[in-house]
């Protein structure tokens, strides 16, 4: 008898069928959402660095006064602006404004969202050669993953991807 006790000991200790899927149930609930979360982070800082470049492109049709003079200086920016966004971003999501004045003390860096993620201060006054401009676009992007909004400065969903470039247009006339 204890000949066949020891027996079937021996063959549960060998046996390992079902410990994989014990082992992937412990894991799997903390590994899933820091690979999604890496994932999630990832995906949005590329799309902050895509909206830094179109921005790039998009400021430099106003320092260059080529918006200025194409007659709608708006349509210009928003153009530029838009086509430099690789289709990674929604144009339409975006918010931003172009103030300019006299000099660098004079540029004011005001929210492009309100608290409840609404488009607020939008005005375009791109200036005149020589002025001193302002531009800041932003964009809401919504997390997935749970609390990564809290863990990036927002509230538990939203966080405002932001580029700002303060420039001296070009002596243009």
């Amino acid at each position: 008898m204890m000949s066949v006790i020891m027996t079937a000991a021996k063959h549960l200790r060998r046996c390992r069928r079902g410990v994989i899927a014990i082992e992937y149930a412990i894991i799997l609930p903390v590994f899933l959402p820091l690979l999604l979360g890496l994932v999630e982070v990832s995906f949005f800082y590329f799309k902050a660095i895509v909206l830094e470049g179109a921005v790039r492109e998009a400021t430099r049709v106003v320092r260059t006064g080529q918006a200025q003079a194409s007659g709608d200086a708006l349509a210009m920016f928003k153009d530029t602006l838009c086509d430099n966004l690789a289709g990674v971003l929604t144009c339409g999501e975006l918010s931003f404004y172009v103030r300019s004045g006299t000099k660098f003390a004079d540029a004011v860096f005001d929210p492009v969202f309100n608290a409840d993620g609404q488009p607020i201060n939008q005005e375009f006054t791109p200036g005149a050669g020589s002025a001193v401009v302002t531009v800041r676009v932003g964009y809401q992007w919504t997390f997935l993953t749970p609390m990564l909004g809290e863990v990036l400065g927002g509230d538990s969903a939203k966080v405002t991807m932001s580029s700002t470039a303060v420039f001296r247009n070009e002596p243009f006339e």
